[in-house]
């Protein structure tokens, strides 16, 4: 009896709308045609036979009224995009509770635009009329859409108003022809005058110098009339920090029609003098962590930004914040008994930098800052460093696109694992390993840029994000003899909405650092080698996620020299050499990694709750004739959910890899600390692990999208 209030309700609805498809379109696309009707079907989660008993999702109801108009509608549609002969038919197929449409359309051909005249152009050069009339949205001997004549008409205007004509008006005219089926079009351009920027008058400053708001400007006066300078003055002035309220406007109190000058008011609110921020949160790699930082605008009245800042992870396991949480929430930061190498002391940032907008160009930027800081990967090895680096970004006028060049330098030691020294650079003692360890200096020049093009940076559904790292150091700029490398990194990352709510994401990460390795004799001959936070590492939430984090790639495997992993015959159980062995991720020097990603809303809580299904694909390498790498390829696919929170989704991944951990060598901690190889008594050579269990499942929590 409960169903029939349901079934009731139903019936007084309508027939719920459970597809909508087209057939037969070809010129417009079905996203299109579906947008252009009034009739919609239901949620994907009601018309899915998995999820339908449910009950949960957005129903839609057939109105037979609005189906005929929406024939009229998509007939109307077509002929306005050329198609003057366009039909559409519907089919419906009924049952009881539910209708399923099908829109029947039958295009015709065409009526094709022959050509597309401008007059009106004289006043601009040769190149400025290509310019201005190329790439239009109606194209020549394509289909003559009316939408698109107008949406041609708009982007020769805004063209030209970029180019000084900030008046000008476009009247147009076409004859179509339905026996011929051609059409042609004739644009009539009245530009005006050519205008250009007057005087600048500044309003709502106090405490910010005018002189500084003017520094900010495109806009300024003899410069021809562009709105896209005006929009881009706009952008400076909040992108500066410095004010909460910026406009810049066309004065028409202080305008002379009779003259060619248009003078421009920028209207200020100044953005509060002091600046406060603050943060506590936890990661399964970082243990509890913090930040503070405090920011002070317009320093000293010269309009810099000045800013200190200090965070800190690893509270709770590092010294000297050391509260034992390593054997309880924070027990993934223990390795065998011990902490991991990066967790044994706190780590820290505390950097002081000024930032003055506006240098030497309102696109650019510069900051000179100096830092001490303390930061490690993860069972791989920590960095103390204290520096200064100096760099320039500079922002392109249209599309904001940031390009940052700097020059960093710091004194600092990298401590390692024992098995990264030895497996790599032939650092196998502690007294040549302490060489190692001391304080050097490293220089390095960078370039780092990046190309957004996304709706949104926390959680993009649509558009592309391209980034590229170049980094050089040498002794020429600073570097001490065994540090010189150079790294190039870059990254590509695509969104695309293939339905409503439903997202594919895909991106491509690769790397290569050049640079040459060290052995013992290396430290006498002055030879350089690429540093061990300089590599690349692979595994975990973000790229790899049938791996454990930083474990994709060369690995290095060390036993404690009491192990019993000797067959009765003297030989080597390799079973008990790889359940008694300790990894150690070494990095490599070129990093290849692509990931694909469907998400999806949940079937409850849609808007709070979404769904995950990925392939994780790529590999660590070490490239190099004396390698004895495996530099492989492998795939883990996997799937997530993820719960939308203000900073970002937390998300939680599972994955499966088919594949075991690299081959490599072991080495035997002997009681002095030393780290010899473990030689293989039937050969006499180093004994390689190659370790027989697979990876299996992977469990990664986190907060953010893994790209």
């Amino acid at each position: 009896m409960w169903l029939l209030p349901a079934l009731l309700a139903a019936q007084d609805e309508g027939l719920e709308v459970r597809e909508l498809k087209f057939k037969g379109n070809k010129a417009i696309d079905a996203t299109v045609l579906s947008t252009s009707i009034a009739t919609s079907n239901s949620s994907w989660i009601r018309r899915s036979g998995l999820t339908r008993w449910m009950g949960l999702g957005q129903k839609k109801y057939l109105d037979e009224r609005e189906l005929q108009r929406d024939v009229l509608r998509l007939e109307i549609l077509y002929r306005r995009s050329g198609f003057p002969s366009a039909t559409v038919d519907t089919l419906v197929r009924r049952d009881s509770t539910s209708a399923w449409i099908t829109f029947e359309i039958t295009e015709g051909l065409p009526i094709l635009t022959r050509s597309i005249e401008f007059t009106g152009l004289d006043s601009l050069t040769p190149k400025q009329r290509e310019q201005v009339t190329q790439d239009l949205p109606l194209r020549v001997e394509k289909p003559f859409n009316i939408s698109l004549l107008q949406a041609t008409i708009d982007t020769v205007k805004v063209r030209l108003r970029n180019r000084g004509y900030p008046l000008v008006d476009i009247f147009r005219e076409f004859q179509s022809d339905s026996a011929t089926r051609s059409a042609t079009a004739t644009l009539t351009v009245e530009t005006g005058r050519i205008y250009t920027f007057g005087d600048v008058a500044v309003k709502g400053t106090q405490k910010v110098d005018t002189s500084v708001v003017r520094s900010l400007l495109l806009v300024r006066p003899g410069r021809p009339y562009s709105d896209r300078d005006i929009t881009a003055s706009q952008l400076n002035l909040y992108r500066s920090d410095l004010f909460r309220l910026a406009a810049v406007t066309f004065d028409s109190s202080r305008f002379n029609p009779t003259d060619t000058v248009i003078p421009v008011a920028v209207q200020v609110g100044e953005s509060k003098t002091y600046r406060v921020r603050s943060s506590l949160g936890y990661a399964s790699n970082d243990c509890f962590r913090g930040s503070a930082g405090l920011g002070i605008r317009n320093f000293l009245g010269s309009g810099k930004i000045f800013d200190i800042s200090a965070r800190a992870s690893k509270i709770g396991v590092g010294s000297p914040a050391d509260w034992g949480l390593e054997n309880n929430i924070c027990s993934g930061l223990k390795e065998n008994g011990e902490v991991e190498i990066g967790s044994q002391k706190l780590n820290y940032n505390v950097t002081v930098s000024v930032k003055r907008p506006a240098f030497l160009s309102p696109n650019n930027a510069i900051t000179v800052s100096g830092f001490s800081e303390r930061r490690s990967e993860f069972n791989v090895y920590r960095r103390d460093d204290i520096g200064a680096v100096v760099s320039v970004t500079r922002e392109s006028p249209v599309h904001r696109d940031p390009i940052t060049f700097a020059y960093t330098f710091s004194y600092g030691a990298t401590t390692a694992t024992d098995a990264a020294f030895c497996a790599y650079f032939s650092v196998c003692t502690p007294d040549i390993r302490s060489i190692q360890e001391e304080r050097k200096p490293l220089g390095i020049l960078s370039i780092t840029s990046s190309m957004p093009r996304v709706n949104s940076l926390v959680d993009p559904s649509r558009g592309q994000i391209y980034s590229g790292e170049i980094a050089w150091s040498s002794t020429v700029i600073g570097s001490s003899p065994f540090q010189q490398f150079t790294r190039v990194l870059g990254e590509a990352r695509f969104y695309r909405t293939v339905i409503p709510d439903v997202v594919l994401g895909w991106r491509l990460r690769a790397g290569r650092v050049f640079g040459k390795g060290l052995s013992n004799e290396g430290f006498a001959t002055g030879q350089n080698f690429v540093p061990i936070e300089q590599r690349f590492y692979g595994g975990g939430p973000n790229d790899i996620r049938g791996f454990p984090y930083n474990q994709l790639g060369p690995v290095t495997y060390v036993l404690d020299s009491t192990a019993t992993i000797y067959n009765p015959d003297g030989s080597i159980n390799p079973v008990e050499v790889e359940d008694q062995t300790q990894v150690f991720p070494v990095g490599g020097n070129a990093v290849v990694i692509g990931n694909v990603e469907v998400r999806v809303p949940a079937p409850i809580w849609p808007r709070l709750l979404r769904l995950a299904a990925f392939v994780d694909v790529g590999g660590v390498f070490q490239l190099g004739s004396e390698s004895t790498a495996e530099n492989r390829v492998v795939a883990t696919p996997g799937a997530g959910i993820r719960f939308q929170t203000p900073v970002g989704p937390f998300r939680l991944d599972v994955a499966y890899s088919w594949n075991r951990l690299e081959n490599g060598p072991v080495y035997i901690t002997q009681p002095n600390g030393d780290l010899e190889p473990l030689e293989d008594p039937s050969t006499g050579q180093p004994f390689i692990l190659d370790p027989a269990k697979k990876r299996g499942w992977q469990l990664n929590l986190t907060v953010g999208q893994p790209f």
